[in-house]
């Protein structure tokens, strides 16, 4: 009887076993009361829930499918960031809310709807928009927008605010923009000086709209084929490259457009520099 209950004192003083097992960290978390606690291993179970916090004093479980060494890194298990951006729910208040919308075709209509409710605004501007919830299957177009509004400029953020969505008025007016820039430019404004700037302005606008999620697409070939004489006759180089970056970059940050959405645009155009450069 004596031997059974000194298994059974054993037993009892044993650690747990558990599945998995992060170590060597400066844990904290809060008990039920809202009382900090502090650990240094964390048991996990197999259904991926916490079981047990140890300390120093605690004795470690051996038998493990998993184990992790947090080299001393601070884990803060259950802490979720609940946050608003409260300035942009207010600006987003006084504009254009697609959030409710369900298909394209209803989205478009409620642009068209605001536009002609506010016709003396010079810019639609909005968000809300989710083209997983329409079932699109793609982003919508410039075209797309066109459809609904034209003679003014739009420009609609999508719901989580990391795409937007412009129409064909809105990539004019930022070529425009762009363009006077780089023809005021001390260093690159000399490309230009002999360059149908039309049709210029229309090759520009179809690298928006393929930015933005349009059909348009470009060719290496042709962009080679358009910028050797410049690097043949006028020495175009890397450095004139980065200037067009900055000046487009600061065009787009001017009309507001996301960090997003710019790094992806600036993505694209880093991915055609060899073809420009004719390497």
């Amino acid at each position: 009887m004596r031997a059974f209950f000194a298994l059974a004192l054993l037993a009892l003083a044993a650690p747990a076993c558990a599945d998995g097992l992060v170590e060597n960290v400066n844990g904290i978390t809060l008990d039920q009361d809202g009382k900090v606690i502090r650990f240094n291993a964390m048991l996990v179970g197999t259904d991926g829930k916490v079981t047990e916090l140890l300390t120093k004093k605690d004795r470690l479980p051996k038998q493990l499918d998993f184990r992790l060494d947090g080299r001393g890194a601070t884990m803060l298990p259950g802490l979720i960031d609940a946050h608003g951006h409260v300035m942009g729910l207010g600006f987003q208040l006084l504009t254009l809310d697609l959030s409710g919308t369900n298909s394209l075709a209803e989205a478009q209509a409620a642009i068209k709807a605001y536009a002609a409710k506010y016709p003396e605004r010079r810019w639609i501007i909005g968000r809300g928009w989710n083209q997983e919830k329409w079932g699109l299957g793609r982003f919508p177009t410039a075209q797309d927008l066109d459809a609904a509004v034209s003679d003014r400029p739009v420009w609609l953020e999508r719901v989580d605010g990391h795409a937007g969505w412009a129409n064909s008025k809105a990539m004019e007016i930022a070529v425009e923009v762009f363009y006077d820039k780089v023809l005021a430019d001390d260093l690159v404004g000399k490309f230009f000086e002999d360059v149908d700037m039309e049709g210029q302005r229309i090759k520009q606008k179809n690298f928006l709209s393929m930015a933005f999620g349009g059909p348009y697409q470009f060719s290496g070939q042709d962009l080679r084929k358009a910028h050797g004489p410049l690097i043949d006759r006028l020495g175009l180089n890397d450095q004139h490259f980065d200037r067009v970056l900055h000046l487009f970059s600061q065009t787009l940050e001017e009309l507001n457009i996301s960090q997003k959405e710019l790094d992806g645009m600036l993505e694209v155009l880093q991915s055609m520099r060899d073809a420009v450069m004719g390497r």
